[in-house]
């Protein structure tokens, strides 16, 4: 105890202290442990040897205490006999403890889990791993612990460290390839450091392994996951950067959202590279070039504002191409039907700076590296 190991006895005491801390302080009836320690055949004096174990555990713990001084480690609370320590005293109560703190601090949950995890030493109550009353506990530690190594792994990916959960789960997957929330870690893992192909041949082996062994296929979480890295899916990616990420100096112009039926401003995800802002500065500039840029939609920080003139409070002029106006009002829409209003101002009559911008705009952007044939083409 303190600095200093303490004699404990011989096999039967130690079982005894072992049974106790098992409880994880609660009390243990006299019966309970004289039925735990001889295994169900107890021999005729077996409370009065129960009692003389108690005594000579509460000298090892207790060396100090004064004779006939009530014990305040091992105490004697009916029907039977607790551990009254600190839950950090005992390597098994401390683990269960840390394990227990769901900080949704990223970076304090790895450091709380790192410390649950030191706190292993080899198996569970090895000396008494066959005894009836140890192995349902063990087997309930062990399992603690494989989640553990998870949640840990779980948060070094949210901190942004793939190759820290890359270390937890490689031989924690091969140890335990039943396990499907260790594989989906393991493959997001190994996705994020590159390796596609590897992340793909971890999901497809638990799969394997799942139909093989117990001719069951994996939860919706791991078809999932497979298709988002086919896809390339955003989501996969390293912890999202700030939400106002900082722009480059001397830009001013944002991309202008479109609005959703329930007023929320949104983009069309099958156009990501064709946006309203866009088109509107190449308009501007070319309605400049073609002198009416005094009239035409500009672009500042909000996205699409007002004529100039209607700016400073006037009435549209009548000379204002009506074809420039129905622009602005059709960029606050989708992109498909941005270009799709685009396409048929550019090809039907003649008016002023149309050919000019048709010749400037040219054929939409196509989406990714293939076009769109939707939109390719006037």
């Amino acid at each position: 105890m303190g600095e200093r190991p303490a004699d404990l006895g011989g096999p039967r005491q130690r079982s005894l202290l072992a049974r106790l801390v098992l409880a994880g302080g609660d009390v243990v009836s006299t019966d309970r442990l004289i039925d735990d320690l001889w295994a169900g055949d107890p021999p005729p004096k077996a409370l009065g040897a129960l009692q003389a174990h108690i005594s000579y555990l509460r000298r090892a713990i207790e060396p100090d205490r004064p004779p006939r001084a009530p014990a305040t480690v091992l105490i004697s609370e009916a029907p039977g006999y607790a551990l009254r320590l600190d839950r950090p005293a005992v390597d098994a109560w401390q683990f269960e403890r840390l394990l227990a703190d769901r900080d949704p601090d990223p970076a304090q949950r790895y450091r709380a889990l790192g410390d649950a995890l030191a706190c292993w030493h080899g198996e569970p109550y090895a000396p008494f791993a066959t005894a009836h009353w140890v192995i349902p506990e063990a087997a309930r530690l062990h399992e603690l612990r494989r989640l553990a190594v998870e949640r840990r792994a779980e948060a070094a990916l949210a901190l942004g460290s793939p190759d820290e959960a890359f270390a937890l789960l490689h031989a924690h997957v091969a140890d335990h390839p039943d396990r499907e929330n260790a594989a989906r870690l393991l493959a997001l893992t190994q996705y994020r450091l590159g390796r596609q192909l590897d992340a793909l041949a971890t999901l497809r082996r638990v799969r394997t392994y799942l139909d093989t062994e117990f001719g069951v296929l994996p939860g919706p979480a791991l078809g999932d996951l497979e298709t988002a890295i086919l896809t390339h899916a955003p989501e996969l990616d390293q912890p999202p950067a700030p939400a106002d990420p900082p722009r480059s100096p001397g830009s001013t112009r944002q991309v202008a959202p479109t609005t959703s039926t329930a007023g929320t401003p949104t983009f069309d995800p099958q156009f990501p590279d064709q946006h309203p802002a866009d088109a509107a500065d190449r308009i501007e500039d070319v309605g400049r070039r073609s002198g009416d840029g005094a009239n035409s939609a500009r672009v500042a920080d909000g996205g699409i504002t007002q004529p100039a003139d209607r700016a400073a409070g006037a009435s549209r002029p009548a000379h204002v191409s009506p074809s420039v106006e129905t622009v602005r009002r059709t960029l606050i829409g989708s992109p498909l039907a941005v270009v799709r209003s685009l396409r048929g101002l550019l090809t039907e009559g003649n008016w002023p700076g149309r050919r000019a911008i048709r010749r400037t705009l040219g054929r939409p952007r196509p989406v990714g590296t293939r076009p769109d044939p939707r939109v390719v083409g006037w």
